[in-house]
C-alpha cells in the first residue's frame, strides 16, 4: 500500500505537465481588466486549467470589488493573490508563477487581450518535447504605435496551429533582428522559471527575462503570429486622484 502511495505521488509531476497555468502580474490600476480578461480566457477555444493573478497594492482596490471578482464563476480554477506591496511587473509574474501549479505557464498582461486560440496554439507546441520557451507577436490596437515593419497579419481562426510560420533563435542577435514580438507575452515551462526568476527592474524586465532565456537555453521557438492585442492606450494609465475607478471601457472591443 505504501509503495502505491510513493508510485502515485511520483506521477503527481507527469500528471500536470501537459496542463496550462495563465499567469497575470496585475497592479492595482490595471485591477478593472481583469473581468474581460478573465472572460476572454474563458472562452478560449483551449480553456486554461488555471488562471493565477498577482494583484499588487491590493488595498487600493475596494474590498466589495474584489470579492465580487472572486465569486465569479470560470471553467477554470481561479487564484487571485492579494498583496498591500508595491511590486513591479516581474515581480508580480514570480509571485504569480510561485502559485502556478502546472508545468506550461502562459505570461499575459492585465491590460491587453489575447487572441481566441492564443492557449490552444501555444499549448500546442509547448507539449513537443524540447520546447521550452515561446515568443509570440502582438497586434497594436486601432491607433496605437507600430514597429518599423509591417504590422503582422491577424488571422481569425487558425485552422492547424502547426503550420504557423515560426523560427527557433539560439542568440540574442537572432532574436533582435525581428519586430513585432511581444516580451510581456510568453511561455515558458515551470521547471525553467525555476532556475530563472523575472528581474526586479522596474523597466525592461521582460526583455531581460527572454534575453536570458535565449542564452541560456539556445533553442526559443519564435511564432510569427499576433496572438495579443497590445493595448497601448492602458499601458500606463496616470493617476489623476486617490479613488478607485471601476471601467467599462475594456468590455468590449471592435
Amino acid at each position: 500500500m505504501i509503495l502505491r502511495i510513493l508510485f502515485f505521488f511520483a506521477l503527481l509531476p507527469s500528471l500536470y505537465a501537459g496542463q496550462v497555468s495563465v499567469i497575470i502580474p496585475c497592479y492595482w490600476k490595471h485591477f478593472q481588466f481583469l473581468e474581460a480578461l478573465l472572460e476572454a480566457y474563458a472562452g478560449q477555444t483551449r480553456v486554461p486549467d488555471e488562471v493565477v493573478v498577482s494583484l499588487s497594492e491590493a488595498y487600493q482596490v475596494p474590498e466589495g470589488e474584489i470579492q465580487r471578482l472572486e465569486g465569479n464563476e470560470y471553467p477554470f480554477e481561479f487564484k487571485l493573490i492579494k498583496t498591500d506591496k508595491i511590486l513591479y511587473a516581474g515581480e508580480n509574474r514570480n509571485v504569480a508563477a510561485a502559485h502556478a501549479r502546472h508545468e506550461i505557464l502562459l505570461t499575459q498582461d492585465a491590460d491587453d487581450l489575447p487572441h481566441p486560440q492564443r492557449v490552444e496554439i501555444l499549448a500546442h507546441w509547448m507539449e513537443r518535447p524540447g520546447i521550452n520557451h515561446i515568443i509570440h507577436q502582438w497586434l497594436p490596437e486601432e491607433g496605437g504605435p507600430k514597429a518599423n515593419g509591417a504590422v503582422p497579419q491577424w488571422v481569425d481562426f487558425y485552422e492547424n496551429p502547426g503550420a504557423i510560420r515560426r523560427r527557433f533563435v539560439k542568440t540574442t542577435k537572432d532574436f533582435a533582428a525581428y519586430e513585432y514580438l511581444h516580451n510581456g507575452h510568453i511561455a515558458l515551462r515551470k521547471s525553467l522559471w525555476n532556475k530563472f526568476k523575472w528581474p526586479r527592474n522596474k523597466r525592461g524586465q521582460d526583455r531581460i527575462y527572454n534575453m536570458t532565456l535565449i542564452h541560456a537555453e539556445r533553442n526559443t521557438l519564435i511564432l510569427f503570429a499576433p496572438l495579443v492585442v497590445y493595448r497601448h492606450q492602458f499601458s500606463s494609465i496616470k493617476e489623476s486622484s486617490g479613488t478607485f475607478v471601476m471601467s467599462n471601457s475594456c468590455h468590449s472591443r471592435s
